[in-house]
């Protein structure tokens, strides 16, 4: 029914979208799905729209030497080295719905492990860093999570350095960066479907990926690739490969290709 709230999104949302859509020359969105997406959900004509990657300059990625920021980042937080280390990066919002993934997957790691055997490190903020705060604090596992807040970009790489494996919890998504910069550090992932996430993965990667809209699936997911370590080397392998296609060189002829091949 009519509302001031509905009135506002009218104005503020729906009226300037509607322009863009009628009045922007190229639309330009990746991977694949999301193609699919904006002309099939949010009306762009597919005419206008563009596929074109996110990049990664890999070698950021790759030049690291990962033994030495792990053990440095370990010890100065007196963490064993032998400790599994979950990693988890990206911006704690709402439109992500991270904490209903991450509350259930923390509470079935503290049942089903030994206190030493991991500990997650959460990179970036966001108005639900508080309550993963709380969350965190009410199940006791102060010592088991280090929130890290925003992380500069220059450091990144250091950070992925110190991860085993890569936590995506996410219930909406395009194109994760994050995603590609944990397949460029060679980190096996867990994940969910959202946007186009699936197709930025290999095929083994995939095993651990699940419908976002099935948390429990998620923490399953989780806990069995945590619990694998065998496979790990073969993702780690996958993952540096399938992201080579997301290399700045290999975007930028992409985009010479799509922009200016078509104004040629």
């Amino acid at each position: 029914p009519p509302s001031l709230k509905k009135f506002r999104w009218w104005i503020f949302s729906f009226v300037p979208n509607w322009l863009a859509r009628r009045l922007t020359q190229y639309f330009v969105t990746g991977p694949e799905a999301m193609v699919d997406y904006y002309a099939n959900v949010v009306g762009v004509p597919r005419s206008k729209i563009k596929l074109l990657y996110n990049d990664i300059q890999i070698e950021r990625f790759q030049d690291v030497v990962v033994q030495e920021e792990r053990r440095n980042f370990l010890a100065d937080r007196n963490i064993p080295e032998e400790i599994t280390v979950l990693l988890l990066v990206h911006r704690l919002s709402p439109v992500r719905r991270t904490l209903m993934y991450l509350k259930p997957l923390l509470i079935r790691l503290k049942e089903n492990s030994h206190e030493s055997d991991w500990v997650l490190i959460i990179a970036g903020s966001g108005s639900e860093l508080p309550e993963a705060k709380s969350i965190v604090a009410e199940l006791g596992l102060g010592e088991k999570v280090i929130f890290l807040g925003n992380v500069p970009n220059k450091e990144i790489p250091r950070l992925y350095a110190v991860g085993d494996v890569f936590v995506h919890p996410t219930y909406t998504e395009g194109f994760p960066r994050v995603l590609i910069e944990a397949m460029a550090a060679g980190l096996p992932i867990v994940t969910t479907d959202a946007g186009g996430t699936a197709q930025l993965l290999g095929d083994k990667q995939r095993r651990f990926l699940v419908d976002k809209s099935q948390p429990e699936a998620f923490v399953e997911a989780a806990v069995d690739l945590i619990k694998s370590p065998e496979c790990w080397l073969d993702l780690s392998r996958e993952n540096k490969a399938v992201v080579e296609r997301f290399s700045t060189p290999a975007v930028a002829s992409m985009y010479m290709n799509t922009i200016f091949g078509d104004a040629a």
